[in-house]
């Protein structure tokens, strides 16, 4: 409506070919908007990003198309595979868009996929992968196109630590040995030590930036500190709407409640509910308040 949420205010950084760096910041910071901002999928209302010395906020939707396509691979925390199509596919498809030939495509294709280490899963469908394996297939979904810049959202937010290392492996032999520019934002202080340099973005700022070693000590701490205020939060809310529910029902069997007038408070409730649970597995189910 007419209510206005800066999501960013005054954001300023610079990451070089060969460097993986990681954004880290609370939920609701403007992690996700910045990525995708520099990812050309969001408009800034002012600033400029430059990629290769090109400011993308003002192609034109053409040139941005393929920049999205070809300049930039973007991982998802919640892989956004395509689970009608087999592994094999879905790292063909990307290519098909950039109209590269079906036969290059399926061999480079192959390759990807031996590259992340799930050659052998290539006629499974998404379904049928773990969760470090479709994590480690959407990678070799934005690598089809061979972009010169990763994008990683929360890239080992639904994967245990084994698996999580395995993905950030991945993501630094990119940088490493073949120069990509990858940029990964995260919540967990232990991904964020991996990389080369980490900036804490609070409010929409980048309140400072860190060398790995020194990611462990305050940094952690605020980062911990600010996620159990928000998880305590959620969790006392979530007590609140359970009682609000049972109130409901037992005004309901008292006829205290008109059926059409409890159903709509119900439900509300519910969806209330639900939400605050899935807001709640983002922030990581094991975190105490």
């Amino acid at each position: 409506g007419d209510i206005r949420v800066p999501a960013l205010r005054g954001v300023s950084l610079t990451v070089e070919p060969g460097e993986i760096v990681t954004i880290m910041g609370p939920s609701g910071s403007g992690k996700t908007t910045l990525l995708n901002i520099i990812g050309g999928v969001d408009k800034p209302s002012s600033g400029r990003v430059l990629v290769n010395n090109i400011d993308i906020t003002r192609l034109p939707e053409a040139s941005l198309r393929k920049y999205r396509l070809k300049g930039v691979g973007y991982i998802f925390q919640f892989f956004n595979l395509i689970p009608t199509l087999t592994t094999l596919e879905n790292v063909i498809l990307p290519m098909l868009l950039a109209e590269i030939d079906y036969s290059t495509a399926r061999k480079r294709a192959k390759k990807l996929l031996e590259e992340v280490g799930i050659a052998e899963k290539a006629n499974r469908l998404p379904e049928e992968l773990s969760g470090g394996e479709r994590q480690r297939l959407s990678i070799a979904v934005a690598l089809a196109n061979d972009p010169k810049m990763i994008i990683a959202d929360e890239p080992t937010g639904e994967l245990d630590i084994v698996n999580a290392e395995k993905v950030m492996n991945i993501l630094i032999r990119l940088a490493k040995e073949e120069g990509k520019t990858v940029i990964v934002s995260t919540h967990d202080p232990r991904v964020a030590r991996m990389t080369d340099k980490i900036y804490l973005l609070q409010d929409g700022l980048i309140r400072g930036v860190y060398t790995p070693e020194k990611i462990g000590g305050e940094v952690a701490l605020e980062e911990i500190s600010l996620e159990r205020g928000l998880v305590g939060y959620i969790k006392q809310r979530l007590a609140k709407i359970d009682n609000e529910l049972a109130t409901l029902e037992e005004m309901f069997r008292k006829g205290e409640l008109k059926p059409l007038e409890f159903v709509e408070k119900y439900h509300k409730l519910v969806l209330l509910r639900e939400a605050l649970k899935e807001e709640l597995a983002k922030l990581g189910a094991g975190i105490e308040a």
